[in-house]
């Protein structure tokens, strides 16, 4: 029975179906509004759950020169500006700029498509350097299956969010199998993004290799380097 999808085995799809543009943009468009949601909902999250009160300037209190002044007209000045010297130099803020995480979703949602574009683009230059007439569409159709993997890595950022951010009732303490696990996916929550991450970059590296193979008829060699190097700079793009 051949694959459902080319995330599993593309080569082998791809000898039983033609690449479809219209399944790469519902994809595309599915990961798009995952990952945009995945931001929004961390957003939210944060902003109920990080709250920071930090040390401002005060308007009220003139500077430091002012309320020292020495001089003969330091005691006219002072009469002046007393009251405001008696105000402490700074106040309290409160901070839940979190919430302008939110504000990205729309962008990030926009994101997706450039790309996906911009990796099309790139595959298929490159393919372009091995093959006689390489089909742009055909390359487009690659490149959005690739795109998908996106989703799982968001949903795991939400998850590493969603358990750093719980509030767990004093009543009910998590025991046992399920508080050891959910105190290491916190505890080791970077090293856990960084492998997702890499993780991804082998997955969309593996899809577009194959792909690129099957439907431009390249050797593998050819398909791995050009899948390979568009990998390699996306993956350090997103690490910036």
């Amino acid at each position: 029975m051949p694959p459902l999808t080319p995330l599993v085995r593309p080569g082998r799809y791809y000898r039983e179906f033609s690449p479809s543009i219209f399944e790469a943009c519902t994809v595309v468009f599915l990961t798009a509004l995952v990952v945009s949601s995945s931001l929004l909902t961390i957003g939210v999250i944060a902003a109920g759950g990080v709250h920071v009160n930090v040390a401002v300037e005060s308007p009220a209190h003139p500077s430091d020169a002012i309320c020292t002044a020495t001089g003969s007209n330091a005691d006219s000045i002072k009469q002046v500006n007393g009251p405001g010297c008696t105000v402490p130099s700074t106040t309290a803020a409160f901070v839940t700029g979190w919430r302008t995480v939110s504000a990205w979703a729309p962008l990030t949602f926009a994101g997706v498509y450039v790309v996906w574009f911009g990796v099309a683009a790139a595959l298929h230059l490159l393919s372009r350097l091995f093959a006689d007439t390489p089909s742009f569409g055909d390359t487009m159709a690659v490149a959005g299956w690739g795109i998908g993997p996106l989703a799982l890595e968001a949903l795991l950022s939400l998850l590493l969010v969603v358990l750093a951010f719980a509030k767990i009732p004093t009543n009910v303490p998590l025991t046992g199998t399920i508080s050891t696990a959910s105190s290491l996916l916190v505890a080791f929550g970077g090293t856990i993004r960084f492998l997702a991450s890499v993780g991804t970059a082998v997955w969309q590296g593996y899809v577009w290799t194959f792909g690129l193979k099957r439907v431009h008829d390249l050797s593998i060699t050819r398909a791995t380097v050009a899948a390979g190097s568009v990998t390699v700079v996306l993956f350090v793009l997103a690490g910036l």
